[in-house]
């Protein structure tokens, strides 16, 4: 997927999130990745908006430096937040864009992520039936309703990370870098996803129409697998979908070597 020392620019989980984990992960073996912590955000009304100008500002000052386009990746929420910023960015400034993992409906994932926490054994018997019961009525509420009770109900089960990868086992293999990684950034989730779910937006082509490389895995628990491929091959026609068997939410940990080797198979 890489080319030699071909310039990245990774954007990481979020809102709220950090690169702590990949950096720590990767150590020093991809010197031409930026494993780039996006700024925290304060403005209430327009945090969304905040974080695309400031992805946009990273890009146009990357170009400045090297004088040449930049590829950029995506993981999770940040797939949205590139699909904003290639919507008003000179798209002469990236060569390609990969994204992993991200779902088009960011007010599904917790949803779907619910629908994981019911079925575990460790899950306790009153907050089964609070998820139970959430789900059986969360279409009369407004997304951004549905957005907060489920985060809420997440919140109240401590055991969710190792439900993002396929097997204990891959997590086991990480759980210290996210023991060790930085909090999440609250005042941030907050600020941008209040402003993004002001609008709820339908998929619609995208005028970016560079190489585009699209990851999800199959085990993910935060996507409905089959309604994101269809919303993303309607923004990006030109797309490479790609579904990885054996893989959940954080595919560039558990498949290092499609994302990060030069001499992956592309």
């Amino acid at each position: 997927m890489n080319s030699i020392n071909e310039k990245t620019l990774f954007l990481h989980m979020g809102p709220g999130g950090n690169a702590d984990v990949e950096r720590s992960f990767f150590a020093d073996r991809y010197s031409f990745v930026d494993f780039w912590n996006q700024p925290h955000v304060k403005e209430k009304d327009r945090g969304f908006k905040y974080l695309t100008e400031s992805v946009i500002n990273k890009i146009e000052s990357y170009y400045k430096i090297q004088g040449e386009p930049i590829h950029v990746v995506a993981h999770s929420f940040s797939g949205l937040l590139l699909n904003e910023v290639l919507r008003f960015l000179d798209e002469s400034l990236i060569s390609r864009i990969t994204m992993i993992a991200t779902g088009f409906y960011f007010e599904d994932s917790f949803i779907c992520l619910l629908r994981k926490v019911v079925t575990q054994k460790d899950c306790h018997v009153d907050l089964q039936g609070q998820i139970t019961q959430f789900l059986s009525t969360q279409s009369r509420y407004s997304r951004s309703e549905r957005f907060w009770q489920s985060v809420g109900l997440i919140m109240q089960y401590p055991n969710f990370m190792p439900l993002y990868f396929s097997s204990t086992a891959e997590w086991e293999k990480v759980a210290n870098f996210f023991m060790q990684a930085g909090p999440m950034e609250l005042n941030t989730f907050t600020n941008v996803a209040n402003d993004l779910l002001q609008t709820k937006k339908e998929p619609s082509i995208s005028p970016y129409k560079g190489p585009v490389e699209i990851y999800f895995g199959e085990t993910d628990p935060l996507l409905d697998l089959n309604k994101n491929v269809e919303a993303w091959r309607q923004i990006y026609p030109q797309a490479q979908v790609h579904s990885l068997s054996s893989c959940g939410h954080f595919c560039h940990l558990e498949k290092e070597s499609l994302f990060f080797n030069a001499d992956a198979v592309k």
